[in-house]
């Protein structure tokens, strides 16, 4: 059985509390494989297929787009 997840972006009123609101942490298989670590070990919201090394490292102040939503990527995280 294969389990797949979903990350959805919601807008919510200015006025709503939250307290509970990470950024989206964005693993890919290349640098999964270059790290030697199981992607879901990270814990994260995306996975990104077919993503040569750390070639990554290149997509800040860019912006992945799926489903009709957007997200703009801001650095690695630490």
């Amino acid at each position: 059985m294969t389990r797949v997840n979903v990350a959805e972006i919601r807008r919510y009123p200015v006025k709503t509390m939250r307290f509970d609101v990470p950024p989206l942490l964005v693993a890919t298989d290349g640098a999964s494989a270059v790290f030697g670590h199981d992607p879901r070990r990270l814990r994260p919201n995306i996975v990104i297929g077919g993503v040569d090394g750390l070639s990554e490292r290149e997509w800040p102040g860019a912006c992945l787009r799926g489903s009709g939503r957007a997200a703009r990527v801001v650095g690695p995280c630490r």
